[in-house]
């Protein structure tokens, strides 16, 4: 039996945390022994993964941390692994360091969930030192097969699968009662936004927006996620202030139980600049839970084909602001109807058990070039 592991920096709540595990829970284990890898911290994602499969921690502390090599090279010869599945670019480059330096000799397949403008100096200067490394590459939208063209990977290297989420765990989870467990209005609706604060994320899309809307038809938002860029984030507080919108912005940091909090809302929002994805597109296609979305990403690509009318242009706050307005005025039956829809596009787009026989192939042909 074929040895993969998952490799990645930290299984903290994101969205390629969340594909690693996914992918790890649902890959057949008749077909392949799996295991994971965190090089450095963070494992509020590791207890839902899989008893029987095993977790290795490295606990670097930077980069290129002499002591991550040796407990990689030590974890890979126990398993005795035929591939090394790197989750993320910083996890990739260290992973191809390693191989460079003589520590691990398995292919590498580079999964690539980043956004075609994320980080470029730092990869291109990694691809320059590192490209001999890479096995394979796998991007998670059309975007990424540019990008990985003007990076001169050969195009028998180069595979572009979708994301894609083990839709049944959602089914597991109840809806928390938002405006009990905020002590919220109950007469105003709720959007909710997922994601760590960044500029890419666009919170201050979203609240340009909402300066655009009637004070009489503000919904109330609920923002999920932790705080990546500190000043960013108290420039988008300080705007909020200024716009004395203090009480339609309630934040509320990461959650474990993420779902359960898109379950409770009334509609969710995704305001980004940039995203390969958004994985939260597909969490909120699943719970059925309505949605205004910039067109930005894979999946966004995907169903704006099936509901053009959730989607506007990048950027444009005075459509975005139309269409939360329009959504705080939508009448149950109609929020009901986007709700049933959405079920029906996940599950026929999402379900990674419907993805997996193209991961197979990749897998096999790695290998069978390493022969």
């Amino acid at each position: 039996m074929k040895r993969i592991m998952h490799v990645i920096d930290s299984l903290e709540i994101g969205g390629a945390e969340r594909m690693l595990v996914d992918m790890a829970n649902t890959i057949d284990p008749a077909r392949y022994s799996v295991s994971v890898c965190i090089t450095r911290s963070g494992e509020a994602l590791a207890k839902e993964i899989r008893s029987d499969i095993p977790v290795y921690k490295l606990n670097r502390r930077f980069s290129w941390d002499p002591s991550g090599f040796t407990k990689l090279k030590k974890v890979c010869n126990e398993q005795g692994l035929d591939l090394l599945h790197a989750h993320g670019r910083s996890t990739f480059a260290f992973l191809a360091v390693a191989k460079r330096l003589g520590f691990i000799k398995q292919p590498i397949l580079f999964h690539d969930h980043q956004g075609r403008n994320s980080n470029q100096n730092y990869f291109y200067w990694c691809w320059s030192s590192l490209v001999k490394e890479l096995s394979h590459y796998v991007g998670v939208c059309d975007d990424l097969l540019e990008w990985a063209n003007s990076l001169r990977i050969p195009s028998s290297h180069i595979s572009i699968l979708k994301n894609s989420q083990n839709l049944r765990r959602y089914e597991i989870y109840q809806p928390i009662n938002l405006h009990r467990q905020l002590n919220l209005d109950f007469s105003q609706r709720i959007g909710i936004m997922v994601g760590n604060l960044r500029p890419e994320k666009g919170l201050d899309l979203l609240i340009e927006a909402c300066a655009k809307i009637p004070r009489a038809f503000l919904p109330i938002f609920v923002i999920v996620g932790g705080i990546s860029d500190n000043s960013y984030f108290q420039e988008c507080k300080n705007h909020i202030r200024n716009l004395q919108l203090e009480d339609n912005f309630h934040f509320v940091g990461k959650k474990d139980d993420c779902i359960s909090w898109i379950k409770g809302a009334d509609f969710g929002v995704i305001p980004s600049r940039s995203e390969s994805g958004p994985l939260v597109l597909i969490e909120f296609l699943a719970c059925g839970l309505p949605f205004v979305s910039f067109n930005v990403g894979g999946v966004s690509q995907i169903v704006q084909k099936e509901i053009p009318s959730a989607f506007i242009e990048p950027a444009n706050t005075d459509l975005f602001a139309g269409a939360l307005e329009a959504m705080v005025k939508s009448s149950p039956s109609e929020l009901h109807r986007r709700s049933e829809q959405g079920k029906v596009i996940a599950y026929d787009n999402f379900d990674i058990r419907k993805r997996l026989p193209e991961w197979y192939s990749v897998y096999e042909q790695i290998i069978e070039d390493v022969k």
